[in-house]
């Protein structure tokens, strides 16, 4: 996986995971992100059901969790690729 590849853990009509992914998508113009929905995943849903959105990076594997702001994952992204 490259250096700036990162999950967002979120799931359908989640207003705080669109909140959240305006927020990547402000800071990260270079970001590779994937998009998994936990509800398609059992051990995900039961990991992240109350969770949600939360963003994990493939490098280091730290996650960041909501609620977080510019600042926050600003920091996060520069500290984990």
């Amino acid at each position: 996986m490259p250096e700036n590849h990162f999950i967002l853990y979120s799931t359908a009509n989640c207003h705080l995971c669109e909140d959240a992914l305006a927020l990547i998508q402000q800071c990260g113009a270079n970001l590779k992100l994937s998009i998994i929905d936990i509800m398609d995943d059992a051990k995900l849903f039961s990991r992240y059901e109350c969770t949600i959105p939360v963003l994990k990076s493939y490098l280091t594997e730290t996650e960041l969790n909501w609620p977080f702001d510019v600042e926050a994952l600003g920091l996060f992204l520069s500290h984990n690729q």
